[in-house]
């Protein structure tokens, strides 16, 4: 199969959340009720570009979106999907959440003229280890407490996905949504995603046409465990024939992409091998090149010799023998 790159888990989910329906469904399900019920989703908009600064892009993605709220539509705050991209656990997270906050409302500052709106930020992990939600004054011991009024406090919403019940997960309506975070979920676990395949595409493909999404989460689903062609097919023999299809088309896709890596790293191989071979004969030209100079430069200096007969003797040819006639005569000078 076609090799899946690292950070495959960021840019899946990052690729599901730009649709605006299944990014509502997803805010829906993961942002405190209190805040649901002010919100209406029905004005939420993908906003272009990101707040991630520079320091933050090894560490960060973001999604942003901007949502009216159902009282005074007019009015909106901004909900910023916070991907991390490493896998274990980081007690200072919330230091990388501040300057992305802070990021943030500086630039709605120097780009609009009517000031900032909040920004919520959802952290999502589904790294292997325990994750826990602390704030910025948990990093400080109790005798700064009478501190706290100088230091930043702040909240985030943290989904970590790990901890979610994967009933909970199938109870979500959306079923490209619903597939997907299971998908997450289970990601480092082959066995359990191989075990659940047929429940997972038959929530995830059976609900609306589009293929992008469905391709995305298949070939995020072949990235995560190992599938021999007929094992596919037995799993899937008893859902409808459409869905089968999308599914195994989507397979030959990713062993065809396979296919063309193995043939390119096989191609690149070549030309390294054809490259370093003419290196080592062009040094080996180079070395006979220099040893012949060296002999040539002997019998003109003994200077006993016509040009034919030196050239008979060190096996070059009479123009090599001139040329370094000519650098010799150049050396006196």
């Amino acid at each position: 199969m076609a090799r899946i790159p690292a950070n495959i888990h960021d840019s899946y989910l990052c690729s599901i959340l730009n649709d605006r329906e299944i990014a509502a469904e997803y805010f829906r399900a993961v942002l405190p009720a209190h805040l649901v019920e002010k919100l209406d989703f029905s004005t939420l908009q993908l906003l272009p570009g990101s707040y991630i600064s520079e320091g933050l892009e090894q560490t960060m993605s973001d999604t942003v979106y901007s949502c009216g709220f159902a009282s005074a539509p007019a009015q909106t705050l901004e909900i910023a999907l916070l991907v991390e991209h490493k896998s274990y656990y980081d007690k200072y997270v919330m230091l990388q959440i501040g300057s992305y906050l802070f990021s943030g409302y500086r630039q709605q500052v120097e780009q609009r003229k009517g000031g900032p709106s909040p920004i919520i930020p959802i952290l999502f992990y589904h790294g292997r280890k325990k994750w826990k939600y602390r704030t910025l004054e948990d990093l400080f011991d109790r005798p700064y407490a009478a501190l706290f009024g100088y230091i930043p406090s702040f909240s985030y919403v943290y989904n970590n996905l790990r901890d979610a019940p994967d009933g909970e997960l199938l109870a979500i309506q959306h079923g490209v949504l619903s597939a997907s975070l299971l998908l997450l979920k289970h990601a480092f676990d082959p066995e359990w995603i191989q075990g659940n395949f047929k429940l997972l595409v038959s929530i995830g493909l059976s609900q609306g046409k589009d293929s992008h999404h469905h391709r995305s989460m298949l070939l995020y689903a072949f990235g995560r465990t190992e599938f021999a062609k007929e094992q596919i097919k037995e799993v899937i023999r008893e859902i409808p024939t459409d869905i089968q299809e999308v599914i195994m088309s989507t397979y030959e896709l990713l062993i065809e992409e396979g296919r063309k890596e193995e043939r390119a790293k096989a191609e690149k191989e070549q030309k390294e091998l054809l490259a370093k071979a003419e290196k080592l004969l062009a040094d080996e030209r180079a070395k006979a090149e220099a040893k012949s100079y060296e002999v040539v430069s002997n019998l003109i200096l003994a200077n006993r010799f016509t040009t034919a007969e030196i050239a008979n003797f060190a096996t070059v040819t009479e123009e090599f023998v001139e040329k370094v006639r000519a650098d010799l005569a150049k050396k006196k000078k």
